[in-house]
């Protein structure tokens, strides 16, 4: 038997068993509730055959993998409805099952249903008077237990026939008689008396036998355990000593925790005084620091006197040498402002100067590129085949352009694209025509519509009645910008490409988007629509559209040729924008839906950007685009809902390509004019509400309540959609419309608008949804490219890193260009990118105020923006120095012996000393800089910061086959820094000779962008120059080893790393080994001379071994160096900005008044200070990697299961949505386990019902004190936790209370009261939740019986005098976060 069923209720089941048993022989038997199977393999020993009937489908699979038998099986199923077929059963068991069911008369009727004529059926039942005695604790799970009286009349009622047994498991001894004979039972109640009973005394349990038949006289039975009496009372006799012993640990702790609160009384007491004594201290030394500073003035003043008093001689004896002197000073006068005119010449030039390098050096890039892509064409077989046409070329012109003019007509008159090429020649002299200059017209306002008669409504989402002043709805910043000066009308310029584009959607069979356009009337402008949707349709999403057409009287669709994928719903009667959109959705067959208005244009990639962000980004409920208005401008980039529940549109009237719009975030709402939603979410959502028919806040109501639900809205830029604004509604219509839903949308979502802004002022805090991070400005030279500087690796996977945690990150390049796949990675991260015009020293003036860190690499950067950031801002102010340049400089100096490089290495150690005084904190990439900066600059805080993380996934080694047949040498560097195209030198002219003498096969290849042409001669047979490449992982697969001869430079070195982190062993110098960290000989080869690395390369060559250990030691390196936990712990003490641990918000109130628990202490998520102290600990115990608020932990952990025992407050509505997230509260008169008001699933603690082990964390904030049971509520708590998990929990504890108070109980007739009737506050019920047990010092004693180990935390919040206490319970075992943390206080 694999079952765990033992002691008490092993005699008493396995005792039915057997005397069922005895009844099977030959039968078809059905066991219902088998449970884990035990009791029906018993009967299959004798039985025809036996069916297991089980409601738990664990239950079921654990009894057919542990019980196999041919005359066996086990089905799911209910008691009340088997899944049997009619009389196809001659034997019914059911033990303890009755008890359990609310409709037993159901019950027995299915039984009676599945017996055969003369069946019989075998139950057994608690009896009530016994088992529930008055006194003894109720079984929960019980649903009507019976009296022996009242089990006897249910059998005789569906049966013909039946007996009842009584049974009883018993201590003692049996004696049986003759089979006829009777029972006598002798039954010790007391030490002096033992009572004599006919028959059995006192039975636990009934066990009755029914059916139509004659049934068998079932014996008196014994069930017998092979234990001795003796050793079982022996056992008892020991548990009083145990209990003795038990108590005296229970004191021994109570004395010491008596000792422990002494403690901290004493500590209370002299805490005060510590901190006067403190107080004073700073006193002293606040006047210690006035009198020196007194000092210090007085002597320079003193000096300043003496100087005076020299100069004023100087001056005497000047004026007596007369005239000389003057001329003396006037040439003097004269050299200096010549000497000023030349250091601003020079400035001037050398700023020139690095502009032109720069451009040489993107100039560079894009010959190496062209001359690779020459190189390609000239070596190809078709350039060698063509040679003979081009030379004809060459000597006749004019007829070589005739024929490729007559072959591409006959190619594409072979293909069917003449008539395609036809429509385009037409179209680009349309395009020719247009762009002939134009008469520049005024921006204007737009004038107001004239009063309509329709009823299709205007597509802009409204703000205020146009009553309403215009600061309303445009921030005074936005609505005082001068508009941009006048462009091309973009409707026009689509018209004049594709205004004859036939209108024509082919059939998809199952189209990833339904486009949903309602329309009335506007048929021109619908056409244009139409067009943009087929002339953008390459390369996208599949797509259906689903036209609804809206006004019978004028209908638009007789105008729009048929086509396989146009859906095309003609309304039989007027039904307004909101249910014309809600039909389209009824018929729409796509994954996702996509709402467009009909006045719209569609611009390319549109759709291809909306679906990704809905299937890629968790949590993505409703995506939206960028709307422009039809000069380009922006029309909206999102919307923001204030609190007075008007709508405000971000970015109106800014420009599309200002870096404040043009990068993904969350919002408030999305207009309807574009707007994306996954089918599975609009459906969830029962659609647009029709309470705000026929128009107006329907799309902010969806967009709520998605929120609601825990969903994002998200604003994706690269979506661009013209929007024609061609309003169906008047102004006095579209007001009135206006008015009502903006009323009945405020009563909806009160609550939520209480925790929105009102102040329209500040454009940038209007721009995002509510709960942002903390402001990081981040400023280097440009946009980072991981593909071509290892400097940019670092700075891409910060950024990254700090966007991921939270912050709202603002990157600014300072050469401005902001465009490409580059500047893209990092929008669609969430990171604003500041482009030129706007420079970042207008930036910091404009929105400085709202830092809270800055963060500057290289000295340049540092020089130009300290004096900004100081000016604009009070933020932490860091630098970053990629590496010491004045260290890579000097070496260069020394390798050359170069006192002109000396000279330039002293001066940059100036600056970059001057840089480090400026700054709070400097970030570099090893310690071994570090060490250096701190000699500089005593006392400044230096921190190193891994310059590259990686994810274990992207960790790899190899075994020796995979170096077998490998013979690549790989050197990877950028060559614009001259390090690199010194080492490649080296390596082609001095290293790789001495190789080739050995290794003839082996072939170097130098990857990087940019090589110079000295690194471009080197290409040959035995050499590759690959130029750029767009990944560098396909040459290190390919690699047998890596070799990196740097001879000067500083910094941890990427390209060392990068090999390492892909598993390739590293060959290099102690410069390129430098601040890794690494082991020479374990982790990689480190030589200094050609000699020395052409030997270690070669040694790699003839042992494949050796480089699989390389490759095994250098993966392991950097997991243990280059993990990305380590550059979060290391970001997190650079940028240690005070945080809410929920939200991540750093809008933190202030702590006003002593009662810190209950008061609000986050401006973002509303979380009380005991839900921050809860999240603290969460946080302590399950970090995984210096996570610094609940939704980066569930972003870092998404396999972690957290529940809730409550439904409002900070945590649950930040997390409410995610995936590992869930809550519960215990609604009267609804049944466990089924969802209340609001959908919120109802739970009692006492009784849970989750399956056992279902969560890693479970969070109760002051609850557990309002179960009835709080014994039985831990219990539960423990049983539903994963091994290692934790409760963690806040209760009101009375430190001053020995032992617990029971205020109140649940008794027969409901709550009795034993003290004065007390409630705290409670969102379900308004007279507040009764309190059942005031909890003492002795409530770890109430935790620990249910098995678990209890951790006690004081937490401190920011700016609070004292702590709060939160308690943490851990169920032991299983998993390793068990010590995750130490325990103690969480600060």
């Amino acid at each position: 038997m694999t079952s765990s069923v033992q002691g008490q209720i092993e005699f008493e089941h396995l005792h039915r068993y057997c005397i069922a048993r005895d009844l099977c022989d030959g039968l078809d038997v059905l066991d219902v509730a088998s449970g884990e199977g035990y009791g029906a393999a018993i009967l299959a020993g004798l039985a025809r055959s036996v069916v297991g009937v089980e409601i738990d489908a664990a239950s079921v699979a654990h009894a057919q993998a542990q019980y196999a038998h041919d005359r066996l099986r086990f089905l799911c199923g209910d008691a009340q409805a088997l899944p049997l077929e009619d009389a196809s059963i001659d034997l019914v068991v059911s033990f303890e099952t009755l008890e359990h069911l609310p409709d037993q008369v159901r019950f027995l009727s299915e039984v009676r249903r599945v017996l055969r004529p003369g069946g019989m059926f075998l139950v057994s039942t608690p009896e009530r008077m016994v088992y529930s005695a008055a006194g003894s604790d109720p079984n929960p799970y019980h649903v009507l237990e019976l009296t022996e009286g009242e089990f006897g009349t249910l059998l005789q009622r569906h049966f013909a026939s039946s007996q009842v047994l009584r049974q009883r498991p018993v201590l003692g001894s049996v004696v049986a008689g003759a089979p006829e004979g009777e029972w006598r039972s002798y039954e010790r109640r007391s030490n002096d008396i033992i009572e004599a009973t006919s028959g059995l005394a006192r039975p636990h349990y009934l066990l009755g036998l029914a059916g139509d038949g004659l049934l068998p006289v079932l014996a008196s039975s014994a069930y017998l355990d092979r234990r001795r009496v003796h050793d079982v009372m022996e056992a008892a006799a020991r548990l009083p000593e145990a209990h003795a012993q038990l108590a005296a640990v229970v004191a021994e702790r109570d004395a010491a925790r008596a000792e422990t609160q002494a403690l901290r009384q004493e500590r209370d007491v002299t805490l005060p005084e510590a901190r006067l004594a403190q107080q004073e201290a700073t006193r002293l030394a606040a006047e210690a620091r006035d009198l020196a500073e007194a000092l210090a003035a007085e002597r320079s003043a003193r000096e300043a006197a003496e100087v005076a008093s020299r100069r004023a001689v100087m001056e005497r004896d000047e004026a007596r040498r007369g005239g000389a002197a003057a001329v003396e000073a006037a040439l003097r006068q004269q050299r200096d402002s010549a000497r000023a005119e030349l250091a601003r010449v020079q400035a001037e030039a050398h700023a020139r100067l690095h502009a032109v390098q720069q451009a040489r050096e993107r100039a560079e890039s894009h010959e190496a590129h062209l001359l690779t892509l020459l190189h390609n064409i000239h070596t190809s077989t078709g350039w060698r085949a063509l040679g003979p046409m081009r030379w004809f070329g060459r000597r006749h012109p004019g007829a070589a352009r005739w024929l490729s003019r007559g072959v591409k007509v006959a190619w594409w008159t072979a293909t069917l694209q003449i008539g395609h090429r036809y429509q385009q020649w037409r179209q680009n002299q349309a395009r020719l025509r247009l762009a002939a200059p134009e008469a520049p017209t005024p921006l204007a306002p737009p004038a107001e519509p004239a009063p309509q008669t329709t009823q299709q409504p205007a597509t802009a989402p409204p703000s205020a009645p146009a009553a309403a002043p215009a600061s309303r709805f445009i921030t005074p910043s936005v609505a005082m910008t001068p508009p941009p000066p006048a462009r091309r009308d973009l409707r026009q310029a689509f018209l004049g490409q594709h205004g004859d584009l036939p209108i024509a959607f082919p059939a998809v069979e199952a189209p990833d988007v339904s486009v949903i356009i309602p329309a009335y009337r506007g048929l021109e402008d619908l056409e244009a629509c139409l067009r943009s949707l087929i002339a953008t349709r390459d390369g996208g999403p599949s797509f259906e559209v689903v036209l609804v057409d809206d006004d019978p009287a004028n209908p638009v669709l007789p105008a729009i040729p048929e086509s396989p994928g146009l859906v095309r719903l003609p309304n039989a009667e007027n039904l307004g924008f909101l249910h014309s959109c809600n039909r389209g959705a009824a018929k729409a067959r796509g994954r996702h839906l996509c709402f467009l208005n009909s006045d719209t244009i569609v611009q390319p990639g549109w759709l291809a950007a909306l679906v990704e962000v809905a299937e890629t980004l968790p949590g993505a409920g409703l995506v939206g685009g960028m709307l422009l208005n039809r000069d380009g401008t922006v029309q909206d980039a999102g919307w923001r809902i204030l609190g007075d529940g008007w709508g405000y549109p971000i970015g109106r009237n800014a420009s599309a390509e200002d870096g404040a719009y043009t990068y993904r975030r969350p919002v408030d709402c999305v207009t309807g004019a574009c707007l994306l939603v996954p089918r599975a979410v609009f459906d969830a959502l029962e659609g647009f509400d029709a309470l705000y028919a026929p128009a107006f806040y329907e799309e902010f109501d969806l967009a709520f309540r998605a929120r609601e639900r825990g969903l994002s809205v998200i604003y994706e830029p690269r979506c661009r959609v013209v929007h024609l604004g061609s309003a169906s509604y008047g102004a006095e219509a579209r007001d009135r419309l206006s008015a009502t839903n903006h009323a009945r949308f405020v009563a909806r979502f009160a609550d939520v608008l209480r925790k929105h802004p009102w102040d329209r002022g500040d454009a940038f805090e209007l721009r995002h949804a509510a709960g942002e991070g903390p402001v990081l400005f981040v400023a280097d030279n440009a946009v980072p490219r991981p593909d071509r500087h290892a400097g940019d690796v670092t700075m891409f996977r910060y950024l990254d890193l700090m966007a991921t945690a939270g912050w709202r990150v603002v990157f600014a390049p300072m050469d401005g260009v902001a465009e490409g796949a580059a500047a893209e990675a990092l929008e669609t991260r969430g990171i604003e990118l500041v482009r030129a015009p706007r420079s970042p020293e207008d930036w910091l003036a404009a929105h400085g105020r709202h830092l809270h860190a800055a963060w500057l690499a290289r000295p340049e950067v540092a020089q130009r923006l300290i004096g900004p950031v100081r000016a604009h801002s009070g933020a932490m102010l860091a630098y970053y120095t990629h590496d010491l340049h004045h260290q890579r400089m000097r070496r260069e100096a020394e390798m050359r012996d170069d006192a002109a490089l000396h000279a330039e290495a002293d001066r940059m150690e100036a600056t970059e000393t001057a840089i480090f005084r400026a700054v709070d904190r400097v970030t570099t990439p090893s310690e071994a800089e570090a060490a250096i900066i701190r000699a500089l600059v005593p006392g400044r805080e230096v921190v190193a910061i891994p310059p590259y993380f990686f994810e274990d996934a992207e960790i790899h080694s190899h075994d020796a086959a995979h170096f077998a047949t490998r013979r690549d040498v790989v050197f990877v560097g950028g060559f614009p820094h001259t390090p690199n195209v010194d080492a490649a030198l080296l390596l082609a002219n001095e290293i790789m000779p001495a190789v080739w003498q050995e290794e003839p096969e082996a072939r170097l290849v130098l990857v990087g962008y940019a090589p110079p042409p000295e690194v471009q001669s080197l290409a040959g047979p035995r050499i590759v120059v690959t130029g750029h490449v767009p990944q560098v992982e396909p040459y290190l697969e390919a690699a047998r080893l890596n070799l990196a001869p740097l001879r000067y430079g500083a910094g941890v070195k990427g390209k060392v790393v990068q090999a390492l982190q892909n598993g390739v062993p590293v060959v290099t110098t102690a410069v390129g080994a430098e601040g890794i960290d690494l082991v020479a000989g374990q982790d990689a080869l480190v030589e200094d001379s050609p000699a020395g690395l052409a030997a270690a390369a070669l040694a790699l060559f003839r042992d494949a071994d050796r480089c699989a250990a390389l490759s095994e030691a250098g993966a392991a390196l950097v997991r243990r160096r280059f993990s990305r936990s380590a550059g979060r712990r290391a970001a997190a003490t650079v940028f240690d900005t005070r945080r809410c641990p929920i939200c991540g918000s750093a809008r933190l109130a202030p702590i006003e008044g002593a009662e810190l628990r209950e008061s609000i202490r986050c401006l973002g998520c509303y979380a009380l200070g005991r839900s921050q102290a809860v999240a603290q600990v969460l946080l302590q115990r399950f970090g995984q990697g210096a996570e610094e608020s609940l939704t980066e932990l569930l972003r870092a952990a998404p396999a972690l299961r957290v529940h809730e025992l409550g439904f409002v407050g900070g945590i649950e509505g930040t997390l409410r949505g995610w995936p590992g997230y869930s809550t519960s509260e215990y609604f009267d008169g609804i049944p466990p386990g089924q969802p209340g008001p609001h959908g919120v699933r109802c739970e009692d603690v006492t009784r849970l019902t989750f399956a056992d082990a279902s969560f890693d964390v479970l969070l109760s904030q002051d609850v557990m004190e309002h179960v009835p049971d709080p014994r039985r509520g831990f219990a539960e708590t423990f049983r539903v936790l994963r091994p290692g998990g934790a409760h963690i929990f806040t209760v009101p504890q009375d430190r001053d209370l020995r032992h617990s108070v029971t205020r109140a109980r649940i008794g027969a007739g409901g709550v009795e009261h034993l003290l004065p009737a007390t409630y705290h506050g409670d969102p379900v019920r308004q007279e507040g939740a009764l309190v059942f047990t005031d909890f003492g010092l002795d409530l770890p004693e109430f935790v620990e019986s249910a098995g678990f180990a209890l951790r006690e935390h004081e937490v401190w919040i920011p700016g609070a005098d004292l702590p709060l206490r939160v308690f943490e319970a851990v169920k032991p075992g299983g998993s390793a976060r068990e010590a995750v943390k130490p325990c103690g206080s969480a600060r």
